[in-house]
């Protein structure tokens, strides 16, 4: 699956490295003309420039599966996972063992409680009963919720935010 992506990525016409760059510098081109300019720099302007940058650091399979090979040879014990690692981690996850800055793990019934580093070595632990019980859902909203909600996968539901989206679940 993720050899099949990454092909598609390679060969689609606007995913090339020599276009990608080209939509980056430009992006950052009109961004610092409009600041030169004393022009209004809008939002349209930042996520341009951000989605350029984001673009310059894929990371193609082959080189994922060099350093792999890289950490085994050192001892490490890497696991592939073929979708994404949050399924490999809710799969194989004890109630208590969760660490992730995605909150959307939440969803998966294997998890239990989230503990999630804010700052400064400062975790918050996340307990799911606590959780439906603050937000006053159950754990099928919870899921619903985390579907619906920007993740790893799409932002919220077109044109509406997270407390839209909480209250049409709730």
């Amino acid at each position: 699956m993720t050899e099949a992506r990454d092909e598609t990525r390679h060969k689609a016409p606007d995913g090339t490295e020599k276009s990608i760059k080209v939509r980056r510098e430009k992006s950052i081109t009109v961004f610092e003309e409009r600041l030169n300019d004393n022009l209004r720099v809008r939002k349209r302007h930042f996520i341009d420039v951000k989605a350029g940058l984001k673009s310059s650091f894929h990371w193609p399979l082959r080189s994922r599966q060099e350093f792999a090979n890289y950490m085994r040879h050192r001892g490490w014990t890497v696991d592939v996972c073929e979708t994404e690692a949050d399924l490999a981690m809710a799969q194989d996850a004890q109630p208590d063992d969760i660490v992730s800055k995605d909150s959307d793990m939440m969803a998966y019934q294997s998890v239990k409680t989230l503990w999630r580093p804010v700052s400064n070595n400062l975790i918050l632990a996340y307990k799911l009963p606590d959780v439906l019980a603050t937000l006053g859902i159950t754990r099928t909203q919870l899921t619903a919720l985390a579907v619906v909600s920007r993740n790893d996968y799409h932002k919220n539901i077109y044109s509406l935010g997270p407390a839209a989206n909480f209250s049409i679940i709730k």
